[in-house]
């Protein structure tokens, strides 16, 4: 009886012990409360402080041009996440405390919110501990960045005085070089190719070429910060002093060749941060200028005058300029066309681009006449260059090209301007005739900037995708819309001045066009009366909070208002006058709150209130009904659209609404959706779709295969203000918004928009462990993939046993910052043979993966070109496997480039021929032993780029360093 009751004790008191566990680790979040509560606020509080402190660190590294790490960018991404929900949890806390009456809902609240404090305290805790120790890295070495340009061909005037050039910079007794001549005789392509020259060679760490340009108005603040550019240092808001300080510091640290082009007045060398020649040994300067006396009052020590070409150059040049195929009957004009262009180059190519292939010899006796009577005055002997520029001019074929033309004169001096910028300008201004819509007329001005630049009266800039103009053929612009000739007064262009306030003006009653971009105007003082303008630029006054109320009450005929990049909070009243506005572009006005009055311009055809701090649209906007262009990308304020309004827009052709607050549940998104029904014209459009309903829903309500292109976003990236900072330091690269774009965040696995895509974005997704995961059907189209930062993706491809060819159009495949990723293809080679027409392969980041593609893939990438491996911490060799057989080739692999791959240690086990290659890069892979590379096996090997460490390290009989193109 004793041992049952005693056993009939025990069991509950084993039920105890086994609840009494589970029991204190919930009652643990209850008790003591407040003083868990104090505890968590004073980690916030040192937390925020170590925060403070690495983020004054990097900041200030980065002023030096060093690059904060990975690990630095992950911690203050985590750090700044434990600090917000700290500081929500306690205000939580406060506001339970001091507005909570009732126990049981206090207990509960308790309950929840000490779990929080936990679980926070914890997070913050294992942050702290994880804070890196190296928080930058140096800055990378600043190469000689090529310029495009025409060579200059060897035994000609241009290469003696290059050659000329070349001897002043080896000789240590010369500093200073001036270079002076009139405009048009070729100084700038004279110091890009002295710049070029100095690629691969250790004369000097740097080459920084700044172009100067007329309109500079002494702004040391905005040169010194060009310069620190090119040496990644961020000077733009550091005080004079300081910033003067900083690149005086770092400058004497290297040895430099600055080169200053287009230079019109003295620059004061020392107040800039430029250490003398004289006491830093390892520097030199060198100027260009259209005076002798600049070279004089900067002090040079030498000084090349170039001259104009001789008659035989002159020749040689017109001749290749106007196609090479001269006929004997022509040849005497010819040359009479070419010394009416006086031995300037610059009018020497574009008469000749003007004359390309023209084969009729009364043409070539037209040019000669237009050239020799030109009624083109000009004030002196350096401006004759501008009677053959105008001829070119003249050659255009017809007045829609030369409109387009002209129209470039409106930016400032030396300006790189977008080409897509330039191109829906053209088309807003009307000069785009006969497109059907806007796409074909987007196409039909792409052509038009094509034969500008054919014709040479628009240059390639140094940027992707952007142009700009000659400053000499810019002059002529202007003179051409400034002056009494056959155009009449049209143009008055204030573009790039520096000017800080408006207050009074010249007669601009007869003028078309004004342009007040690029300023520091802060003050406008002044009603323009301009009652015969079309086009009044503005942009990029960003110092313009105000814009008088009756500014605009004279412009009743402006047909493009360009307001954008100022600061303006409201549009005046007198924009109700402008019946007859067609554009109105208020982009980047990042103060803007309202645009009332908009209703009044009702013949309105392109709004553009991208990356604006536009609140809500007004009702009235329902009578804009004649809009074709309607961009609202990245209004992140915005709060409200009226119900219905996206439908009253049936003529829409452009429409841009991704990155909005008010998709972000501020406002039914799927009403918006469905107003897509009733854009039949729709032809372009970006937008945000929170989950994989709304995709659903859109593929309803949208005929994507109406579409010539789209930018879709699918999911959400949490972002608050608080990591501005940390999402700006390590955006991944994005591809350009071109064409068909889908791209897939967060847990969304949009299937059934892949269909309709070609390029696909998979970015910070949490749900897919595979691209293929969206259906191989789906991805059939799709030309380029992109895939960072998705923590669970473990593979790229997966391809199904008997289904042929897949991705066949596959062009690109970009895979950065996967940190499970372990294979990129992962299929039956022998069962679905693929990927045919796979060009580029980017790897970056990727830490577990241990090599990028098996040797059974080598036969199906056949087409590839470009092989980018970087920062994969385990990778052991590019080719996986022992080649099964001889002869194994990747026939179009022009360039390689490995970098930052500690545990590389060989690319291939095999000989592998590579019949096309042209370049190989190999940076920070210190266990790398060399491939075999015969001149059989890479007959077409020019350059070898290493550094010299690792390329002294290897024994002299090394294949690889004998390789007899090889370069370093």
């Amino acid at each position: 009886m004793t041992s049952v009751l005693a056993a009939s004790y025990v069991v509950p008191i084993e039920c105890l012990k086994l609840l009494w566990d589970p029991m204190t680790r919930h009652l643990v979040y209850i008790f003591h409360f407040r003083r868990k509560l104090r505890e968590l606020e004073r980690n916030k509080r040192i937390h925020a402080s170590v925060m403070a402190h690495v983020s004054t660190e990097v900041g200030n590294a980065e002023i030096r041009g060093c690059i904060c790490t990975d690990e630095v960018i992950d911690w203050l991404r985590d750090a700044d996440t434990a600090v917000a929900e700290a500081e929500d949890i306690c205000s939580n806390a406060g506001s339970m405390m001091q507005n909570s009456s009732c126990f049981r809902f206090k207990i509960m609240m308790r309950y929840k919110l000490g779990k929080q404090i936990l679980r926070a305290s914890k997070f913050s805790f294992d942050v702290r501990l994880r804070k890196p120790e190296n928080l930058f890295v140096p800055p990378p070495p600043v190469a000689v960045l090529p310029y495009p340009t025409s060579l200059i061909k060897n035994n000609t005037s241009s290469s003696r005085a290059l050659a000329k050039l070349w001897d002043f910079l080896q000789d240590d007794s010369i500093g200073k070089i001036g270079v002076w001549s009139m405009g048009g005789v070729g100084k700038t392509r004279l110091m890009r190719n002295l710049n070029n020259e100095f690629q691969g060679t250790k004369r000097f760490d740097v080459v920084i070429f700044i172009t100067v340009s007329k309109n500079w108005n002494k702004d040391m603040q905005k040169l010194r910060t060009d310069i620190g550019k090119e040496l990644y240092m961020e000077l733009e808001k550091e005080n004079e002093a300081r910033a003067l300080r900083l690149l005086c510091e770092r400058l004497m640290k290297k040895k430099f060749l600055l080169i200053l082009d287009d230079v019109w007045d003295k620059i004061d060398l020392e107040n800039l941060g430029i250490p003398s020649p004289t006491e830093h040994k390892g520097c030199k300067i060198a100027i260009t200028t259209r005076q002798r006396g600049i070279c004089n009052e900067m002090e040079t020590d030498v000084e090349i005058m170039v001259e104009i070409l001789p008659d035989k150059e002159s020749w040689d040049l017109f001749y290749e300029k106007a196609g090479k195929n001269i006929p004997t009957t022509i040849e005497n004009v010819a040359r009479s066309v070419c010394r009416e262009c006086s031995g300037l180059p610059l009018a020497i190519i574009t008469v000749g681009s003007a004359l390309r292939n023209e084969v009729h010899l009364d043409q070539w006796k037209r040019a000669l006449r237009l050239l020799q009577k030109s009624n083109f005055r000009f004030e002196n002997m350096k401006d004759r260059v501008f009677v053959p520029l105008k001829f070119s001019y003249d050659m255009l074929r017809d007045g829609q090209l030369k409109k387009c033309f002209l129209f470039v004169a409106l930016f400032p001096e030396d300006h790189d301007i977008a080409d897509q910028d330039l191109i829906e300008y053209w088309v807003m201004e009307g000069y785009i005739e006969g497109a059907e819509s806007l796409g074909d007329a987007y196409q039909d001005a792409h052509r038009l900037l094509i034969l500008l630049i054919d014709s040479c009266l628009l240059e390639r800039s140094r940027k992707k995708d952007m142009v700009k103009m000659h400053d000499v053929i810019r002059d002529m612009a202007i003179k051409i819309t400034s002056d009494s000739t056959e155009e009449g007064k049209r143009f008055w262009v204030k573009a790039g001045m520096r000017l800080e306030e408006l207050v009074e003006t010249e007669d601009l009653k007869d003028k078309d066009k004004i342009s007040l971009m690029e300023n520091n105007i802060q003050l406008i003082g002044v009603d323009l009366y301009c009652p015969n303008a079309s086009t009044l630029l503005v942009k990029g006054n960003v110092m313009l909070y105000d814009i008088p109320e009756r500014f605009f009450q004279y412009m009743k005929l402006l047909s493009v208002l360009d307001l954008s990049a100022t600061s303006i909070e409201f549009l005046p009243e007198s924009i109700s006058v402008l019946v007859n506005l067609s554009a109105l572009i208020l982009k980047e006005c990042a103060r803007l709150k309202r645009i009332d009055r908009v209703q009044c311009l009702k013949k309105l055809r392109f709004l553009d209130m991208r990356e604006s701090g536009i609140i809500e649209l007004p009702e009235g906007m329902v009578h804009l009904t004649g809009l074709v262009y309607f961009k609202i990308s990245y209004t992140y304020r915005l709060q409200k659209i009226p119900a219905g309004l996206i439908a009253q827009f049936s003529h829409l052709e452009d429409l841009e609404m991704n990155q909005s607050f008010y998709l972000e549940g501020l406002q039914n998104p799927q009403e918006i959706i469905k107003q897509f029904k009733h854009l039949k014209c729709l032809n372009n459009l970006s937008l945000d779709l929170e989950n994989d309903k709304l995709s659903s829903l859109l593929e309803t309500h949208c005929n994507l295969n109406n579409l010539a292109s789209f930018y879709l976003r699918v999911g959400s990236v949490m972002a608050t203000s608080k990591t501005e900072y940390v999402a700006k330091k390590e955006g991944p690269r994005k591809p350009e918004r071109r064409g068909r774009c889908l791209d897939i965040t967060g847990d969304a696995a949009c299937k059934r928009l892949a269909k309709f895509a070609n390029k696909l974005c998979v970015y910070q997704n949490r749900e897919l462990r595979s691209i293929s995961q969206l259906g191989l059907d789906n991805l059939e189209c799709v030309e380029e993939c992109w895939v960072w930062d998705c923590q669970e993706m473990w593979s790229i491809i997966i391809s199904e046993e008997q289904k042929d060819n897949t991705y066949p159009h596959l062009q690109l495949l970009h895979l950065e910052r996967l940190p499970k990723l372990s294979i990129i293809f992962s299929y039956n080679v022998a069962a679905a043979p693929s990927f045919f027409n796979l060009q580029k392969i980017i790897l970056c980041e990727c830490n577990m993966i241990p090599f990028v593609f098996q040797e059974e893939m080598i036969d199906q990438l056949g087409c590839l070109e470009e092989l980018d491996v970087s920062s994969c911490r385990i990778l052991k060799r590019i080719i996986e496997g022992y080649f099964k057989r001889d002869g194994m080739c990747l026939p179009k692999l022009r360039c390689i480039s490995f970098s930052q791959l500690g545990k590389l240690e060989q690319l291939w086990f095999s000989d592998l021929s590579l019949p096309s290659l042209v370049d190989i890069k190999i940076r920070r892979c210190p266990n790398l032993r060399p491939p075999r590379l015969t001149n059989e096996l890479a007959p077409t090997l020019l350059v070898i780029e290493a550094e010299e460490q690792w390329w002294e390290s290897l024994p002299e009989d090394e294949i690889f360093k004998n390789h007899e193109a090889s370069n370093w």
